[in-house]
């Protein structure tokens, strides 16, 4: 969770105090809010995931808060509104704050977010070490206990065009790709097999049904069938070994540090062009030992940026 989700959070927590519904319709449309659609249904997703019980009134077309919640709520709100001053007194290099504040800081985290202070955003660098800014998509355990058990998903997905859809899926895939979980699935709506960024989905129910893998039927999802994963394996050298072994570049990452203090790292990828853009970026201190064919794809592109430099 970010500071920027953190500080959507504490607004919606007061609108709900103060008595005011809302929906992320009307919020995305509010041009003094800094989100789009789809971020305020992640947010409204996220309140529900914390404890809020709110309910959504039809005709009013909004959420409000129950009598029960109230309590929740407002622990809810004075813990990130603490977060969120904390962060900012360290911004501003308050002296000595670090210190006395990084306990209280850590246990308001665990409290609002069920995570440990290390596992949020480069925001809140100032607060830990390392950085761990990779949080996994809130309905990801969902998706992947359906699709091990073939059981179809009730879900609210938002369009690229930022379109509330309700859908029913049977999960048949999911995959990484180019740093968003993604899963492949028959859309009962659309009669046949869609892929759907799971961060894009705001609410997830499972059915009772289950359901058969169909394998002839039409499908314009991203990846139809999933390649044989690919073993990655890099070195990295000792002056960014610190700052790479305090990060999750990716689910599979398996580090292995050596006596040097160089690092080993291994991936198990289904395709390589975001580990190649990973480890140029990194120039001379890393060196990708597989495979092969990534080894001379990287080859390739540095001849050809060296020859052009040898022509100027």
């Amino acid at each position: 969770m970010t500071l920027e989700q953190l500080d959507r959070i504490r607004y919606l927590t007061q609108r709900l105090l103060a008595g005011r519904g809302f929906n992320a319709g009307e919020l995305g449309k509010d041009e003094s809010l800094p989100a789009s659609q789809r971020t305020w249904a992640s947010d409204i997703a996220e309140l529900k995931r914390l404890g809020i019980t709110m309910n959504y009134l039809e005709r009013a077309h909004e959420y409000r808060i129950g009598e029960k919640a109230v309590e929740a709520t407002e622990s809810i709100h004075a813990t990130s509104k603490l977060i969120l001053d904390l962060a900012k007194g360290l911004e501003e290099g308050a002296e000595g704050l670090r210190e006395r504040v990084r306990e209280q800081v850590s246990g308001a985290v665990e409290f609002i977010t069920g995570q440990t202070i290390s596992s949020l955003s480069p925001q809140l660098l100032p607060l830990a070490a390392g950085t761990g800014g990779y949080e996994d998509p809130a309905f990801l355990d969902i998706v992947q206990d359906a699709q091990k058990q073939q059981q179809s998903l009730e879900i609210v997905y938002w369009t690229r065009a930022e379109m509330r859809t309700e859908r029913k899926i049977d999960p048949y895939q999911v995959f990484w790709l180019e740093g968003h979980w993604y899963t492949n699935a028959f859309c009962h709506f659309r009669k046949e097999i869609r892929t759907f960024r799971i961060d894009w989905i705001s609410e997830c129910s499972g059915l009772l049904s289950d359901y058969e893998v169909l394998s002839t039927l039409p499908t314009r999802s991203r990846r139809a069938q999933i390649k044989k994963s690919l073993a990655v394996k890099v070195r990295i050298d000792t002056d960014i070994a610190a700052y790479v072994k305090n990060d999750r570049w990716h689910p599979s990452q398996e580090i292995e540090e050596r006596m040097d203090g160089s690092l080993i790292v291994t991936f198990k990828l289904n395709e390589l062009s975001q580990v190649k853009r990973w480890a140029m970026a990194f120039g001379r201190h890393v060196t990708v030992l597989e495979p092969p064919m990534l080894r001379e794809s990287i080859s390739r592109d540095l001849a050809a940026m060296s020859a052009r430099y040898e022509t100027v």
